[in-house]
């Protein structure tokens, strides 16, 4: 009994939620109808007019005077002319004068002119004491004066005329040579100096040996002492 209260019990529950919901979903209808009916309805219906083609006509000027059409230009940019090749201009020629040859010193010729610049007095004994003579001749066309002359070594001595000498005339440089001290080969310069201006050099040549000659021997006497201590001959 309690099982079959119990079902009933729950049918009657839900037949009453039931009926809830449909007098709920009845009264919505009966709102929304209510609604539908304050509003306004309109009786002309909306009749939409096809546009007539003058009226295409004036929408399509319109738009035409309103709105330009834009038109791209393709303008075909015309293509740079090729430059002209530059054509090389033509070097300058250059004529090279040729230089002078410079001037070559012109070289008088020697004023005076010795028969002998080098004499060769051969060998001689150590000591000796000789002279040689240098023999010269003004060649040249105006006179000449020996200015000076010097020897390389004291042992040499150059004597020369102190006065000038005409064109053609001859005269001598004597050298005095002492061979005191000097063995061996021997080469003794003398420089002369004139007013051409000109330098002449001279030489002497020969070798200085040891004296042959014996020398005879010193003979000493011999002293004899005595007891005093005095000597005796």
């Amino acid at each position: 009994m309690s099982n079959k209260f119990l079902l009933l019990l729950l049918f009657s529950s839900v037949l009453a939620f039931m009926s809830c919901k449909a007098d709920e979903q009845s009264k919505i209808k009966k709102e929304a109808q209510k609604k539908e009916l304050k509003a306004p309805k309109s009786s002309v219906k909306e009749v939409k007019t096809a546009p007539s083609p003058k009226d295409e006509i004036a929408v399509k000027k319109e738009t035409v005077t309103t709105e330009p059409i834009k038109t791209e230009k393709t303008t075909t940019k015309p293509k740079p002319a090729p430059k002209p090749k530059a054509t090389p201009k033509p070097e300058p020629i250059v004529k090279s004068t040729p230089k002078p040859a410079p001037k070559k010193p012109t070289i008088k010729p020697a004023g005076i002119k010795f028969e002998k610049e080098t004499i060769e007095f051969g060998k001689v004994d150590e000591g000796e004491r000789f002279k040689k003579n240098f023999y010269f001749k003004n060649v040249s066309s105006e006179p000449i004066a020996i200015k000076d002359a010097t020897a390389t070594c004291g042992c040499t001595v150059p004597a020369y005329p102190q006065f000038p000498l005409s064109p053609g005339e001859e005269a001598s440089v004597s050298v005095t040579f002492n061979t005191t001290g000097k063995l061996g080969k021997q080469n003794a310069k003398i420089t002369v100096v004139t007013t051409e201006p000109r330098i002449y050099t001279l030489s002497m040549v020969g070798e200085v040996i040891i004296s042959l000659e014996e020398e005879e021997p010193v003979i000493e006497e011999e002293i004899k002492e005595d007891s005093t201590g005095i000597g005796k001959n």
